[in-house]
């Protein structure tokens, strides 16, 4: 073996082709005797264009490629062709450990697993099996196995009872692959290392600018050299010799005392990745890339989906050699959740799966009707803000429960819930399989793909991907190395059709974004590095459950360490720095911090430097990145433009709250009918909770025999029961867990309000009426306005008096006084109070914040003739607070008060009164929508301003 040393002045690609090309005349130039270990297949790609260019630069009318292959390449060149059919796939392999595993008493491998897991089924076997399988495979990369590693490390080897127990799940491992006819592809690569052969035309083997080769490779190499001339080809001048081993590997010792020529001026610091793709935007948009003149480096594959986001926003088209997996794209989320909700079956899913594009195309397909994707939308939105139901099934009768309901909405619902029935019920069968590509092909088969985008080249991709999938599910299951449920089968061709990669066709010219290996091969001038952080470069293999990184690098496992890789981290940005220095430029991009806000460190590397240069190198690592955002306003950058809202034909009672709070949130709630929605809920919300509870109370108020019992014990029994009975209606057959736990806490509060509505009765109130619809009694205008309202409940006492109550499920009992008024101090924040709110009471002054009992004491007072008492019957968290609280001392004097202060805001909403919002609202839907400062969100010139008291001092 000999090394030969390139250089770096230039990059590897051109210094490596003028070597293969040198001193050869003939026409065409012939290489084809020549194999190169290449680190990378785009590494062989990029070569072989570099070779074809440079042989007709000097006029030899093309070139005979050399065989150019990845290490991989080589840890099969021992395998027979006889032995090949027999090896197992990675799913066979997988699949193989998953028998194993379901089979295994794990009671004789407690060191491996001290604790059973909650069922020893197929999926828990499966994924335990894939981590068994790359614990194989990462030490298969040093021809070593469990067994292997167990019977080198002695007694002296740590967790060696852990070990002792892998080794038998090994044997028992393949013993399962052996009665199946199969043989383990790594301990096939291990032994056949030594009987490698290339291809008789072969007459020298290349190691070309391969720092970082896998273990096993260089033992097959070294077997080769026996055969032939093997070359280590590096790239690096003589004068660094010392820090390479035999193969052309750094070494430790040399490259962690290595000073890297980097200067500040080439280290940017910015916030995060977002930061960093938007300085690389505004570097490289400007560029012609026609010209190959800058290449970005994306060793954070992470970060690299903002890098592509940001530059393809730019305009700037990016090439990823690497290609992205499928389960990124669109058409795996789609298989991933049509999955999930098969062997669900809750709603939740159900509706995550309607809201993929595309879902429509396959309730169409089934039906064959048109569906409005819009209309089945908002309909889905609104029977989510209304119920609650765990499992699908309870979705039909729930639907059902208004049957004069026509609304179109609504039919696309039930039209799409009974196609996702039907498909569960498929997909749950037998042959479940071909019922699932039957759906996609349903769903994409129709559609136009242009196989240059990569969102349809994902679909083209993935059904090439899931059907290879379901055939390989079919052999191994013809085989018999599984025993699993259809459900099952589905888990698995799904998960391994995401593994599939996908890679961008077309030759358009575009920026290369590569990972770190990759950079060594570029040959464009400027090179932007992003990502460089420690962690990222120089990698590190931390908190492996299985191989810690002192048993990496014993050398009776021999794999690499993170030292190692600290080294060939190092040799790789000085290559890259050293091929730029004369004619080149490169960048290095660091964030302070994740997307997320977690802190982050700069790589290692950059530390590489002099002493003496030292604390100006921490200076600039650690320096406010320059796109830090200023302290200062924060400016939108572009307002809301607010409709204007129909006409207005009467007020609720429950209005003027929320417009004595905020006008302009008023606007937006009643004016608008705007409101938000919690599509993700699992339990009732607070409005939701009220609902039921006054559910369950108009149901005994309309019960004319029991709403006038005594009796504690029965009137508990009766809520109890009409309790259960609501929450099914609403939400279900089928509680959800935290359902559960609400209703039983709402029962529990009835429980003890059962007796408190006993003591009421004895104590003479008779409920007379509930729900009481007050302008069907009586056409009440304020201001000209029709008002409505709907008093809970009317009583009268036996005495005669008149009182109604108002039913409260707050976490706390309320006071109805409190609720409504509040006393101005020296304190009030006086921008937040209306002055059509304020009034004096004797001495004091005082706002309203609410005025529904005082509107109905009014209303109702006009319709018996005679005062109306009022409270609020309190059914809050804790027991002992439930029971009436009365508003003693509401007079005549304080009803006309609220009358008044309900007619100045009933003058204001028609004089269009909603700005300028209130600051800090006690509630606030819309916080997210505007930021919490609509004054810089809001477009809000149509609007007239609402007095307020600091205006109305002044």
């Amino acid at each position: 073996m000999e090394r030969k040393f390139l250089g770096w002045d230039r990059p590897v690609l051109d210094l490596a082709a003028e070597r293969l090309l040198r001193g050869i005349t003939a026409r065409p130039a012939d290489l084809s005797s020549i194999a190169i270990m290449a680190p990378t297949r785009n590494a062989g790609r990029r070569l072989r264009e570099r070779l074809a260019l440079l042989a007709e630069e000097k006029g030899l009318g093309g070139v005979l490629s050399p065989l150019i292959r990845p290490p991989e390449y080589f840890l099969n060149l021992g395998i027979s062709e006889e032995q090949r059919p027999r090896l197992a796939s990675r799913n066979q392999t997988v699949l193989a450990w998953a028998r194993t595993l379901r089979k295994a008493k794990l009671g004789n491998f407690r060191a491996v697993f001290p604790v059973d897991p909650p069922e020893q089924d197929f999926r828990w076997a499966l994924q335990v099996g894939r981590e068994f399988a790359d614990l194989r495979e990462t030490l298969g990369e040093a021809g070593k196995d469990l067994k292997a590693i167990f019977q080198a490390g002695g007694d002296e080897m740590p967790e060696r009872e852990r070990w002792e127990a892998l080794a038998r799940l090994e044997t028992a491992y393949l013993e399962t692959l052996d009665g199946l006819g199969l043989e383990d592809r790594q301990d096939a690569r291990a032994r056949s290392a030594e009987k490698a052969r290339l291809p008789e035309e072969i007459q020298r083997l290349i190691l070309l600018a391969t720092p970082d080769p896998i273990p096993l490779a260089l033992r097959v190499a070294r077997g080769l050299s026996r055969k032939l001339p093997v070359e280590i080809w590096v790239h690096a001048p003589e004068s660094v010799a010392d820090g390479f081993d035999e193969w052309g590997q750094p070494e430790a010792d040399f490259w962690e005392s290595f000073l890297l020529p980097l200067k500040e001026r080439q280290l940017h610091v910015c916030t995060n990745a977002e930061a960093q793709a938007r300085l690389t935007a505004r570097w490289i948009a400007p560029l012609n890339q026609r010209d190959r003149y800058v290449a970005v480096g994306a060793p954070d594959r992470e970060a690299a989906l903002t890098l592509r986001r940001v530059l393809e926003e730019r305009q700037v088209p990016v090439f990823d050699p690497e290609g992205e997996a499928l389960k990124t794209q669109g058409f795996h989320y789609l298989l991933r959740t049509l999955g999930r909700f098969v062997r669900t079956g809750e709603f939740a899913d159900f509706a995550e799966l309607v809201r993929c594009p595309g879902f429509v195309r396959l309730v169409e397909s089934r039906t064959g009707e048109n569906i409005s994707t819009r209309r089945l939308l908002e309909a889905l939105d609104r029977f989510q803000s209304e119920t609650i139901p765990r499992h699908l099934s309870s979705v039909r009768t729930l639907l059902k429960r208004d049957p004069e309901n026509e609304d179109r909405g609504r039919m696309a619902l039930e039209q799409a819930m009974e196609v996702g029935l039907r498909v569960r019920e498929e997909l749950s069968a037998e042959g479940n399989l071909t019922a699932l590509l039957g759906a996609m092909v349903a769903i994409h088969g129709g559609a136009s793909l242009d196989p240059e985008k990569m969102e349809d080249q994902a679909v083209i991709e993935g059904g090439k991907a899931l059907e290879s999938a379901c055939r390989e599910w079919e052999a191994v299951s013809a085989s018999g190395l599984v025993d699993a449920s259809p459900l099952d089968a589905l888990d698995f061709v799904v998960e391994q059709a995401g593994e599939q990669r996908i890679y961008e066709t077309g030759h358009r010219p575009a920026v290369e974004m590569l990972g770190w290996l990759e950079l060594l091969w570029e040959d464009a001038s400027w090179l932007v590095l992003t990502g460089m952080n420690d962690g990222v470069v120089p990698d590190a293999v931390v908190g492996d459950k299985f191989i810690p990184e002192a048993l990496r690098g014993a050398p009776y496992v021999g794999l690499k360490t993170n030292r190692d890789r600290f080294a060939r981290d190092a040799y790789l940005l000085a290559a890259l720095l050293g091929s730029r220095a004369k004619a080149g430029r490169v960048d290095v991009l660091l964030g302070k911090e994740t997307d997320a806000g977690d802190p982050l460190r700069p790589s290692r590397l950059l530390y590489l430097c002099r002493d003496e240069e030292l604390p100006k190198r921490i200076e600039t690592l650690f320096k406010e990145p320059s796109d830090a955002p200023e302290m200062g306003f924060w400016n939108a950058p572009w307002k809301l433009k607010i409709p204007e809202a129909p006409p207005l034909n009467g007020l609720r009672v429950t209005e003027f709250r929320t417009y004595l709070a905020c006008p302009f949130r008023y606007y937006l709630t009643y004016r608008l009918r705007m409101e938000s929605l919690d599509l993700v809920r699992t339990e009732m919300g607070s409005r939701e909770f009220g609902i039921v509870c006054h559910e369950v109370w108009e149901r005994f108020g309309r019960d004319a025999a029991l709403r006038d019992s005594t009796n504690a014990d029965d009137i508990g029994e009766f809520f109890t029961q009409t309790a259960d009975a609501v929450a099914g209606e609403r939400f279900g057959g089928e509680l959800s867990v935290p359902l559960q736990l609400q209703l039983e806490s709402l029962k529990q509060r009835f429980r003890r309000a059962a007796e408190i509505q006993a003591e009421q009765r004895r104590n003479g109130w008779r409920i007379v009426d509930v729900e009481r619809v007050i302008h069907e009694s009586l056409p009440w205008k304020i201001g000209g306005l029709p008002i409505w309202g709907k008093v809970d409940r009317i009583e009268q006492h036996e005495d005669g008096a008149w009182r109604f109550l108002d039913y409260k499920t707050s976490d706390r009992a309320a006071n109805p006084k409190n609720q409504h008024l509040t006393k101005i101090m020296g304190s009030t924040n006086l921008r937040q109070v209306l002055s059509c709110a304020r009034f004096k009471m004797g001495k004091a002054e005082y706002r309203w914040q609410d005025l529904q009992m005082v509107l109905y004491a009014a209303a109702l007072q006009e319709i018996h003739g005679e005062p109306v008492a009022c409270g609020y019957f309190n059914v809050p968290k804790a027991l002992e607070e439930i029971g009436v609280v009365e508003w003693k001392d509401l007079d005549a004097d304080l009803v006309s008060e609220g009358v008044a202060c309900a007619e100045r805001i009933v003058a204001a909403i028609q004089e269009n009164q909603f700005w300028p919002p209130t600051e800090r609202p006690p509630y606030d839907d819309y916080g997210p929508l505007l930021f919490d400062v609509p004054e810089m969100t809001v477009e809000a010139g149509g609007f007239a301003l609402a007095e307020r008291l600091e205006d109305a001092d002044a």
